[in-house]
């Protein structure tokens, strides 16, 4: 993305830019704190309370605009809250509107510097905007830094939604791949509901139910193997006993069983 807030303004590596003091404070370029580069916008708060600084107007808006804000801020010592607010101005430099949504605060750090960040949309016959950083208060001579002034379209991405896939891509951030192919359609003989189904899988069909056996296949998938059963030719067969409840009552051992021939 490219930034609205451009040069000197932005960096403060050759100067000031539009940067100004507001209210309660001064402001001058520093190269005691630098979040990029060697420079940053000190602020000195001139008495206690609440100080205000601004990077000035930047150009380049248009209404109906998404756009991101940020900034980098750092204390000296006291840390403090530091809240952003976005001013509208028309193309003729007149105050529109002011936004101040949610996320744009920010508890600074006196080791390190804090991102402040957040979007507006810009109203109707907004061509110019000027960031605007407050504290929350504090004493007089208090030190803040302020480095890297940012503002452009905020990011946007549009995915096509995979019908066949039931992917709700309704929150998805970048482009994803989702690979779809026409679904099966559905065998009756295993009852799968193929409706929602990504890809093509390989389903076989089933063998005839086995009358002998009396197993159900009706949602058998594949081709099992079931041994047949077999038939005796002409002749005997021993038959083991081990039960006394054979009628006519015989006891344990063996019988022989003669077989005619099978026609």
């Amino acid at each position: 993305m490219a930034n609205r807030v451009t040069g000197t303004t932005s960096d403060l590596e050759s100067g000031q830019g539009t940067n100004a003091a507001t209210t309660n404070c001064t402001v001058a370029v520093s190269t005691t704190q630098a979040h990029g580069g060697t420079h940053s916008l000190r602020t000195t708060t001139t008495a206690g309370g609440a100080a205000t600084w601004e990077s000035g107007q930047v150009t380049g808006f248009t209404a109906g605009e998404l756009c991101s804000f940020s900034a980098w801020v750092r204390s000296s010592t006291t840390t403090r809250s530091v809240t952003m607010i976005i001013n509208w101005f028309t193309s003729g430099s007149a105050f529109i509107s002011q936004t101040n949504p949610a996320g744009f605060l920010a508890a600074t750090s006196n080791s390190a510097w804090t991102q402040i960040t957040g979007i507006g949309t810009a109203p109707a016959l907004a061509a110019h905007a000027s960031i605007v950083l407050v504290t929350s208060g504090g004493a007089a001579s208090e030190i803040h830094y302020t480095d890297d002034w940012f503002a452009d379209l905020a990011p946007s991405f549009t995915v096509t939604m995979a019908a066949a896939s039931g992917i709700d891509m309704s929150m998805s951030v970048g482009s994803p791949v989702v690979t779809v192919t026409t679904p099966t359609a559905i065998l009756p003989t295993t009852g799968i509901d193929m409706t929602m189904a990504v890809g093509q899988p390989v389903l076989q069909e089933m063998m005839p139910i086995q009358l002998d056996t009396g197993i159900d296949m009706s949602a058998v998938i594949g081709e099992p193997t079931i041994p047949q059963g077999t038939i005796q030719d002409a002749g005997t067969i021993t038959v083991v006993v081990n039960t006394g409840s054979i009628t006519p009552a015989i006891g344990v051992g063996s019988i022989t069983v003669t077989i005619g021939a099978v026609t």
